[in-house]
């Protein structure tokens, strides 16, 4: 996760400009049902995710791009999730869960916007890290009936680059 990777406070380095999104790739996973595209081979890892609302086994894929850009798919599945979602309690529970995410980093809202992916109940939300780090997250959740997609965009405040991230999220299609 990025919170267990080392960010520098202060960047008087310049670091190399971020991998060009023309020679990102596409990845498919077929366990996860979907495809996206990377600035690099993702490196898969599951944990245990534990907090007040569930807990569920996270399927992570991840490219650290650079010192200064991380890229993350991660999904779980549970029969809660489509509870929340025929109880029409979906948004109620991507709004809970972006709660859970911003205080574990001591974080700052920038933004946040209940949304769609097609049919589907999504939920985007930026936030900065609290205390001396120097890095935000982009998040965009997506409940698909038993399973939760995350993607996640880490970069570093100073340096955004935007059209990456818009490169990231909208590369996102599920598959069956």
């Amino acid at each position: 996760p990025p919170f267990t990777r080392k960010w520098y406070w202060s960047h008087l380095t310049k670091y190399a400009p971020p991998t060009p999104t023309t020679k990102w790739k596409k990845f498919s996973s077929k366990e996860g049902k979907f495809s996206i595209w990377f600035p690099g081979t993702p490196v898969e890892t599951n944990q245990f995710v534990t907090n007040s609302i569930l807990t569920a086994e996270e399927h992570l894929l991840c490219v650290n791009a650079d010192i200064q850009d991380a890229y993350m798919v991660a999904y779980s599945d549970s029969n809660k999730f489509d509870e929340f979602m025929k109880n029409g309690k979906a948004h109620e529970f991507l709004e809970k869960s972006e709660s859970i995410v911003v205080a574990e980093a001591n974080g700052k809202i920038l933004s946040q916007q209940e949304t769609t992916f097609g049919k589907y109940p999504a939920r985007e939300f930026e936030y900065k890290a609290g205390g001396k780090a120097n890095y935000s997250v982009k998040v965009k959740y997506i409940m698909t009936g038993q399973r939760v997609y995350s993607l996640m965009a880490v970069f570093m405040t100073g340096s955004p680059y935007p059209e990456d991230r818009a490169t990231f999220f909208n590369s996102f299609q599920l598959q069956n």
